[in-house]
């Protein structure tokens, strides 16, 4: 590899010790006793005498030592180097802040433009730089996301090259964010608040469950409560209408709050027969088969049964069974009229 180099007067000295780029004493007295070779940790740039750049491939021999000595020669440190910058970057919240310890690791790609650069010092323009790039990753996260924000900087800048200069090239680059005392407290206080805000909350709602979960129950049962009254009724109704007593007494020995039911249930089956009754009595009448003045005593009759009261002891005989005893011959008339007589002497007996 060749260049034109500028003449020796216009280059800066980069001899000081600890520098990448260290230029070596060309003499052949020198060359006899130090005579570099290229290898994985450093190379040697040569500047012949005609102004050319060359990257030495191994020793000079003794002929280009004593007919083609080198007019400069140069030692460059090509190992990686690493550096740590602590820096602030921002957050997602402009107001708080990570402190970075950011690590990066860089090398020198071109031994001839870190020669023609001079001196090789890239941990500033290396900290200007990140400084910049880390601040627009950051910003996406906040200050309670900082493992996201680490790995998103590790994936950008982790294991990709980035040049620097001509010379100088970045290979990896890792950041450990930090929050400082006041953002600890501060983050504190504010999950602490979402934690009692959140409690708060499930409480809420595991009242509101258990209120509802009540009420559920409470409708279920009104419902079973329900339903087993209706086949209460039900058994009532029937034994009404069988005018079983026994079963009414059995159920309602059991069942005491039902008996303002039965009470409503026997009125209903009273006024039924007497709507019934009314019915078979206007179909009488519109046939004429009886008079109004044979049903008024029934009438009255039929409004005692409503009231609970007996029927009354004076009304007259039935119009049939009058009836039936004029047909009579005469000797069942006779013997009528005897037992007559016998039921009216065992009455004065008593």
């Amino acid at each position: 590899m060749t260049d034109r180099a500028p003449e020796p007067d216009d280059r800066p000295d980069t001899g000081g010790a600890g520098t990448a780029v260290q230029r070596l004493e060309v003499t052949r007295s020198s060359l006899r006793k130090n005579n570099p070779a290229s290898s994985g940790h450093s190379a040697v740039v040569y500047v012949t005498k005609r102004g050319d750049y060359q990257v030495g491939a191994g020793r000079l021999t003794a002929g280009e030592v004593w007919l083609a000595t080198p007019r400069e020669m140069y030692l460059v440190d090509i190992t990686p180097h690493e550096e740590v910058f602590e820096l602030g970057l921002p957050s997602a919240e402009e107001a708080f802040t990570y402190t970075a310890s950011v690590r990066v690791t860089w090398r020198i790609s071109d031994p001839v433009a870190a020669v023609k650069a001079g001196k090789v010092e890239p941990r500033e323009a290396i900290g200007r730089f990140l400084e910049e790039k880390l601040r627009e990753v950051t910003r996406q996260f906040g200050v309670e996301d900082s493992a996201n924000a680490e790995r998103r900087i590790a994936h950008e800048f982790g294991d990709r090259e980035v040049r620097m200069s001509d010379a100088v090239v970045v290979t990896r680059c890792t950041a450990v964010l930090d929050l400082d005392e006041s953002t600890r407290k501060h983050i504190a206080s504010r999950t602490e608040f979402a934690r009692s805000s959140e409690t708060e909350r499930l409480s809420h709602e595991v009242r509101r469950l258990r209120a509802e979960h009540a009420r559920e129950m409470q409708r279920l049962e009104q419902q079973h409560e329900l339903e087993l009254k209706q086949q209460r009724m039900k058994v009532y109704a029937d034994a009404i209408r069988e005018d079983d007593a026994n079963v009414l007494a059995l159920r309602l020995a059991g069942h005491k709050e039902d008996i303002q039911d039965v009470i409503g249930l026997l009125q209903e089956q009273k006024k039924l027969s007497l709507e019934n009754a009314k019915g078979i009595l206007q179909m009488a009448l519109e046939n004429k088969a009886v008079t109004l003045t044979e049903l008024k005593p029934l009438l009255n009759d039929a409004s005692r049964t409503m009231l609970g009261l007996p029927k009354n002891p004076g009304s007259p005989p039935r119009v049939t069974a009058d009836a039936t005893r004029a047909d009579l011959h005469d000797d069942e008339a006779d013997l009528h009229d005897d037992e007559d007589d016998e039921d009216e002497d065992d009455g004065g007996e008593r």
